[in-house]
């Protein structure tokens, strides 16, 4: 699946890559699962930045895609 690099300055074990699952969900440490699928980038940093903020303070998260794929890049 498509894989986030995700960075925080406050929650050291978010900084690395996820893969998202064949479900679409993906599983976070501290924020656990959470859809992932049909959302932007954009919209899922603004939602789990929301749901972070229950668990630490200025959570200060950054999701960029880390790798994309898609049926044409097997022919790449």
């Amino acid at each position: 699946g498509d894989k986030l690099r995700m960075r925080s300055l406050t929650i050291k074990s978010m900084n690395r890559e996820f893969t998202i699952e064949p479900d679409g969900m993906l599983t976070l440490p501290v924020l656990g699962r959470t859809t992932a699928a049909g959302h932007t980038i954009e919209e899922l940093q603004a939602a789990l930045s929301e749901r972070a903020e229950g668990t630490v303070r200025e959570p200060d998260l950054v999701i960029t895609p880390a790798s994309l794929f898609s049926a044409l890049d097997e022919f790449q």
